[in-house]
């Protein structure tokens, strides 16, 4: 989870960790249980998941 609630920290997030050479996955439209999210793999394939604490609606 990532410090911050909305969805632009979270897409801000996502592009830090790619432009470190991480490939992260879009974030969809639709959130999960009030959460917007994106995933990413370890290097030994392991998904994570990664989201906002709470959408800002």
């Amino acid at each position: 989870m990532i410090e911050g609630k909305g969805l632009d920290e979270l897409k801000k997030y996502r592009l830090e960790l790619i432009s470190r050479g991480i490939a992260a996955g879009e974030i969809p439209d639709e959130t999960f249980f009030g959460h917007h999210l994106f995933c990413i793999k370890d290097p030994d394939g392991n998904g994570i998941t990664i989201y906002t604490s709470h959408s800002i609606y």
